[in-house]
C-alpha cells in the first residue's frame, strides 16, 4: 500500500527500492519546498494577495510535509 502511495506521486514502478523512494522523497519535498518560498516571496513583493499565497503557501507546505511523512514510514518498513 505504502509503495502503491509512493508510486502515485511520481516514483514509478521500476524505482520501488527503499534508496530510490527515498531520494525520489527528497526531491519532491524540495521541489514543494522552494514553492512554498517563492509563493512567500512573491507575497512580500506584494506580487500576489494574501489569500493567493494562503492557497499556494499552505498547499505547497501540506504536501512538504506529506513527503516527509512518507519517508519516515519507508525507513521504517522492513
Amino acid at each position: 500500500m505504502l509503495l502503491g502511495q509512493v508510486a502515485s506521486l511520481g516514483g514509478g514502478a521500476s524505482s520501488n527500492s527503499k534508496q530510490n523512494v527515498i531520494s525520489c522523497l527528497n526531491q519532491k519535498a524540495s521541489a514543494v519546498d522552494s514553492e512554498a518560498k517563492d509563493a512567500q516571496q512573491q507575497f512580500l513583493r506584494r506580487e500576489i494577495d494574501m489569500r493567493a499565497f494562503l492557497d499556494q503557501y499552505v498547499k505547497k507546505r501540506g504536501d512538504y510535509h506529506k513527503y516527509q511523512v512518507l519517508k519516515v514510514k519507508i525507513n521504517q518498513a522492513n
